[in-house]
């Protein structure tokens, strides 16, 4: 018995507060999709620094579109593909990369980091694989890293600082009702009213204890002694 009405006085005070609980979620949820949107905006030096890659990205694909280098062709030869030694230009893998890179710089105008984050990867793939003379070929990997690397700048770093700090300005003042202390105060205030509920439950009971002792009553066969009569006195 105890224990059911344990669960029954501790289920409304539950009830209350999970359904606060689900109230802060709810509300830290729409303050989330306030602050990605409102830091979706690119703001300086972001937009400098990508017309900064823009500018070594397009190099890059000059640099393969106009080199050459000496290497194995396709030539036929009596109807037949063989392979000699020439002269090698890479026009075609130069072009896309030439292309997406404007494009992707012009998206900077617009300053949206999520399209222009996108398009500077999609650069950082082309660029790893456009091929480029063999004195060059560190710069491979350097049309990969710049382009990506500025892409996780502008997506991850500079968009978290920026949720962070938008929520920090807009979001709700912190108060003393979410400090630890407050939180005990609280669960020791909802512990005292489970066991006074208690207690006054129990106090509609049948009592006990020594203030449930009846008061102690005469005995129908007790007698009370005579009073000593005055020839009793004088014979003392």
């Amino acid at each position: 018995m105890s224990l059911l009405r344990r669960s029954a006085s501790a289920a409304p005070h539950d009830g209350t507060e999970r359904k606060q609980k689900a109230e802060q979620r709810a509300k830290r949820m729409a303050l989330a999709r306030q602050a990605r949107q409102a830091s979706s905006t690119m703001r300086a030096p972001e937009p400098l620094y990508g017309i900064y890659v823009s500018v070594f990205m397009v190099g890059v694909g000059l640099v393969s579109y106009l080199s050459t280098d000496w290497g194995e062709i396709e030539k036929k030869v009596n109807g037949k593909v063989t392979y000699v030694h020439g002269l090698v230009q890479h026009p075609a893998q130069a072009v896309p990369l030439i292309a997406l890179t404007l494009v992707a710089g012009a998206s900077i105008y617009w300053r949206k980091r999520w399209v222009t984050g996108i398009l500077f990867l999609m650069t950082a793939m082309i660029g790893l694989s456009t091929p480029l003379p063999k004195s060059l070929q560190d710069v491979t990997w350097a049309g990969f890293l710049v382009p990506a690397g500025y892409t996780m700048w502008i997506m991850i770093l500079r968009l978290n600082k920026d949720q962070k700090d938008w929520i920090a300005k807009n979001g709700p003042a912190r108060s003393d009702h979410g400090s630890p202390g407050n939180r005990k105060a609280q669960q020791s205030s909802t512990r005292n009213q489970v066991s006074r509920s208690r207690s006054h439950r129990a106090g509609t009971g049948p009592a006990t204890g020594s203030a449930a002792r009846p008061a102690s009553t005469s005995s129908g066969r007790y007698t009370p002694p005579r009073a000593k009569s005055k020839g009793a006195q004088r014979k003392r």
